[in-house]
């Protein structure tokens, strides 16, 4: 996300204090999923990347014009996530929703030795149903067979097909991971109405 370190510290404090009011001691706070009508400024200049960002992986993928994109309506929900240290996020998908999109507000502190402290994992549920040929083998990332992880970085997005398992490994050092997920997924207008 452009600018992400000025766009991260604004939201940040008031994030970090609707958590703390937020939080039962679980270590994983995840607030309702009504973050997209926060009013805070930074807040909605966040929506407006997330909605960008995710629209146009959408058109590239699909190969929607204008006119199509203007028959489609988004509908997305998001909300914030804080993990502390020695936690993660519990194993889960989204159905309901074609693409999540998780950003990273503030990333975790890296320990040697442990550099997975809070990745986000993806898990290949194709795994025992795969056939390998020549065709298939040896296909490079992200279009290949198997599992993948990926290092929270502040200021990254990661846009994923909703369905996909995926979790945050428990984190290593002393700093919380805070991220805001949302699950999109978008109708033809006649449907929406």
């Amino acid at each position: 996300v452009p600018d992400h370190a000025a766009l991260n510290a604004r939201p940040l404090p008031a994030v970090l204090a609707r958590a703390a009011a937020g939080r039962d001691g679980a270590g994983l706070y995840e607030s309702a999923p009504d973050l997209l009508q926060w009013r805070e400024p930074a807040v909605q200049e966040l929506k407006q990347h997330l909605i960008e960002a995710v629209t146009g992986l959408v058109a590239g993928l699909n190969g929607y014009g204008q006119d199509d994109l203007a028959g489609l309506r988004l509908q997305a929900r998001a909300w914030l996530t804080v993990v502390e240290p020695g936690h993660g996020v519990p194993l889960r998908s989204h159905p309901m929703a074609s693409w999540c999109a998780i950003y990273c507000v503030q990333a975790p502190d890296a320990v040697p030795g442990r550099m997975n402290g809070g990745a986000l994992s993806f898990y290949d549920p194709r795994l025992g149903n795969v056939y390998l040929d020549g065709g298939n083998a040896r296909l490079r990332l992200p279009f290949g067979h198997g599992h993948f992880a990926a290092r929270a970085i502040a200021g990254q997005l990661a846009v994923f097909p909703a369905q996909l398992l995926h979790e945050t490994m428990p984190l290593q050092g002393a700093t919380p991971l805070v991220t805001v997920t949302a699950v999109c997924r978008y109708v033809g207008a006649e449907a929406a109405s």
